[in-house]
């Protein structure tokens, strides 16, 4: 056992390694000015005893603080033990994708014995776009194993006769740290809380109640404090972050914003075209969640084929989009093999009903989520990394098959 467990952390880390030695220099290059613009000031500044602030002094509220949190931590080791900052971050990637890797590991061993239990490892740690995540700092890094943790502590709650208020506990406070790194795990919660009502059929009527409630209360109370905080420095209710607007508005013109020129521009069939034009126009006129839906409502008279073929790109694209839309068709035919491979392992485990029957649902049901918030703002595969990764504890499924 504790070989497998060794082999579980190794793997991610020896693979995530040499994908760093053959990488070209010119791809090792960050592509995303999220770190820059944002996350380091922010994390200087907390380490400086300046608070979760901006350069300017203000609140940060861009994004939760989670991760500039964490990135204060590794940069004041960093200092402590005159590490330099990068290899320190390398050394934070590492860590993070091993201890991804083991939760994958131990949500598999509770169904698949010995070797079989390695197999979701081996696949995570060669997925080409959980390894291009490992190539500079994203707080997807760090959002992943907190996001796996909690798909194991749902995993064995569910598995348990009665309930075990120490599970739900521990999941309701994983789900709020996922929280306040990245907003994308807002419903999961909920999701969690459907799931613990829905899969655990030998608890009673009033015990898969009060488990629900105390997975939604513990999520609450880790997320109370930094809503006040925000609230207070806004001055009204921030849900998270401040990302959703900008982000529900770029992904309504994602294929016309010239504002951003680093994009290398995509096909939009001329129906999209003209609705992604309409948003645009009006673009400085989005500025709230009310005027967004709007204008939407207002398109969707006006161009209902543009409208549902705006949906449609969207869904779609979330399976395969990148911001620069540069290397969009290679990442499509990557994932055209992969999720061809999970999808069967998925519907293997359903069909064998039982314990892998729950364990598909679970996977499901953290997919269903991300998907649908990743259609609601910029459709991007980055998104969607963490959750296709928890689909990988399903691949044993997939090679019991065929050896069957």
């Amino acid at each position: 056992m504790r070989r497998l467990i060794l082999l579980a952390l190794l793997l991610p880390t020896i693979t995530a390694g040499a994908f760093w030695l053959v990488l070209p220099s010119a791809y090792r290059v960050s592509e995303t000015t999220d770190y820059t613009t944002f996350y380091e000031p922010v994390a200087r500044r907390i380490l400086a005893g300046e608070g979760i602030t901006t350069e300017s002094g203000a609140a940060a509220l861009r994004t939760p603080p989670g991760y500039p949190i964490i990135l204060a931590g590794v940069m004041g080791a960093s200092h402590a033990t005159r590490i330099p900052e990068p290899i320190a971050l390398d050394v934070l990637a590492l860590i993070c994708v091993a201890i991804s890797s083991l939760f994958l590991h131990l949500i598999a061993r509770g169904i698949w014995e010995g070797w079989m239990a390695l197999v979701p490892c081996l696949g995570w740690s060669t997925y080409p776009l959980a390894l291009w995540l490992t190539k500079q700092p994203n707080s997807e890094l760090v959002f992943t194993p907190v996001l796996f943790a909690a798909a194991f502590a749902l995993w064995k709650a569910t598995r348990d006769d009665v309930p075990h208020r120490g599970r739900l506990l521990s999941l309701g406070a994983l789900l709020g740290t996922a929280m306040l790194i990245r907003p994308i795990a807002l419903f999961l919660p909920v999701m969690a809380a459907g799931v613990v009502v829905g899969c655990t059929p030998a608890w009673t009527r009033r015990q898969r109640a009060v488990g629900a409630a105390l997975v939604l209360t513990a999520s609450a109370i880790i997320v109370l404090p930094w809503e006040v905080h925000a609230a207070r420095a806004a001055g009204r209710f921030v849900l998270l972050a401040d990302t959703g607007v900008p982000a529900m508005r770029d992904g309504l013109t994602f294929g016309v914003n010239s504002q951003k020129e680093y994009r290398a521009g995509i096909y939009v069939p001329d129906v999209v075209r003209t609705v992604m034009i309409a948003f645009y126009a009006q673009y400085d006129q989005l500025t709230s969640f009310g005027a967004i839906m709007r204008a939407a409502a207002a398109q969707t008279v006006q161009h209902p084929l543009g409208m549902a073929g705006l949906i449609a790109m969207k869904l779609v694209r979330a399976w395969y989009g990148t911001d620069s839309q540069r290397l969009d068709r290679y990442i499509a035919a990557i994932q055209l093999v992969y999720l061809a491979i999970l999808a069967w392992g998925w519907r293997v485990a359903w069909r064998a009903g039982g314990e892998r029957r729950r364990l598909a649902i679970i996977v499901a049901s953290t997919l269903l989520v991300f998907w649908c918030m990743s259609v609601l703002a910029l459709p991007l595969v980055r998104y969607m990394v963490p959750a296709i990764g928890l689909a990988f504890a399903l691949l044993p499924a997939a090679r019991e098959k065929v050896v069957r």
